[in-house]
């Protein structure tokens, strides 16, 4: 025989036909039964939850260690084939926001003071416009 049934005396205990030279598991099921096959699961990379979760409950002071947390949670997901990739990729898109925001509000702030009219020094100029001051803009009590 060649593998294939002529009629239903021809297959074997398992439903297959006996001369076959596969076994029941490399076809599917026998027929008239149900399969299914159950997906082996990788585990999540705790630290690409751990990168995520920093990043979002503590945005601001929480970007640099988001990103390390990230960096180190991609890079054993690598190595270790396990999932998570996409939850370390968001906390480093976020960490990098974070950063980005401080950096800003760091520039924003210096333009601020350094433009502030407090901020520069006071010229001396040869002559005082205040009328009450008696030295005429020298500096020295009553011009002496």
């Amino acid at each position: 025989m060649t593998g294939r049934s002529d009629g239903p005396g021809d297959l074997g205990p398992d439903g297959w036909p006996a001369d076959s030279p596969y076994g029941p598991g490399q076809h599917g099921p026998p027929p008239g039964e149900l399969y299914y096959r159950t997906a082996t699961r990788r585990a999540t990379n705790r630290l690409a939850i751990a990168a995520l979760v920093t990043a979002i409950i503590i945005p601001i002071i929480g970007g640099i260690p988001a990103l390390l947390l990230g960096y180190m949670a991609r890079s054993q997901i690598r190595s270790k084939n396990q999932a998570g990739k996409g939850l370390a990729i968001a906390a480093i898109i976020i960490g990098w926001l974070s950063v980005a925001y401080i950096v800003a509000f760091i520039i924003a702030f210096v333009v601020g003071v350094v433009s502030s009219p407090e901020f520069l020094p006071r010229r001396s100029t040869s002559g005082s416009a205040d009328p009450q001051d008696p030295a005429g803009g020298t500096g020295r009590p009553y011009g002496i």
